[in-house]
């Protein structure tokens, strides 16, 4: 073999090393594709996520009260309880040029020194996109103690 040696099985055909069989080549191969299916899944919801924040750009709206109209304050000396008819404008604005705002409806409440002298709520309401609307929250309170 013109000068080389010929030593047999002097490197081994294969890999020799003990590989785990049965049960727990099965559990690392379900772990493996486990991880991997969640890591998918958790990658595909970013960009899921990334892609919709890029396509409509949310922006908060803002909220301001506009008026504030006192209709009734009525103090009872002797009980020293209030009654009160408060009419509150307020101005929201949707700067927003492809979402539209749901309004499910909004409570209000006014207080005086820690104690709620009125109560009152704002109609369910739809805000289109790149809108202000004005509402009116009726704001009514009757024998409350101060």
């Amino acid at each position: 073999l013109n000068g080389a040696y010929y030593v047999p099985n002097a490197y081994p055909v294969g890999d020799n090393r003990k590989r785990p069989s049965g049960r727990r080549s099965r559990i690392g191969f379900c772990c493996r594709c486990l991880c991997s299916t969640l890591l998918a899944i958790i990658f595909a919801l970013g960009i899921a996520a990334l892609v919709i924040w890029l396509v409509l750009r949310p922006k908060a709206p803002k909220y301001t009260v506009q008026d504030v109209r006192i209709n009734a304050l009525n103090v009872t000396s002797g009980s020293r309880s209030v009654d009160t008819d408060i009419v509150l404008g307020i101005r929201a604005e949707n700067p927003n040029k492809r979402i539209t705002i749901k309004y499910g409806g909004i409570h209000t409440r006014v207080f005086f020194l820690g104690t709620q002298i009125g109560a009152g709520s704002i109609a369910p309401f739809t805000q289109p996109r790149r809108n202000v609307t004005v509402v009116s929250a009726p704001i009514r309170g009757s024998g409350v103690l101060v």
